[in-house]
């Protein structure tokens, strides 16, 4: 195994220092692009970073290859999802909803939905915590 092979099998390292902090920026498509070199992303198609942890509210990163999907679930928040990066499928009760890079998606709490990835994409979502 080479050094780069061991380095993307090997799990991040913890975040608690980086979730600690009062302020944080992210470049998104460095951070996308470290999530599509890891093991998780070969493996399932898909691959998922929380940015920040807060008492109130969560941002995760989630990178997904065409035809990836993540399926049927629910939060216990209040969420959005906001493609940087390609082109999803969101699959509400009720509804579908279609998005591009760009747009952006909310949704109250308890909503079950899946995500289905038209295209590789970049989303970020966010969780408001009650």
């Amino acid at each position: 195994m080479n050094g780069l092979t061991s380095a993307l099998n090997r799990p991040r390292p913890r975040p608690e220092p980086r979730l600690a902090r009062t302020v944080v920026a992210f470049d998104l498509k460095t951070e996308a692009a470290a999530l599509m070199a890891e093991a998780p992303w070969k493996a399932n198609g898909h691959n998922a970073k929380t940015l920040v942890r807060r008492s109130d509210s969560r941002i995760v990163l989630l990178a997904m290859k065409a035809a990836a999907r993540a399926h049927q679930h629910k939060h216990d928040a209040s969420s959005t999802i906001q493609v940087e990066t390609g082109r999803v499928r969101v699959h509400l009760q009720s509804e579908v909803v279609e998005l591009t890079a760009g747009m952006l998606l909310s949704f109250v709490k308890g909503r079950s939905h899946d995500i289905e990835a038209l295209e590789e994409s970049t989303l970020v979502l966010t969780f408001a915590l009650s």
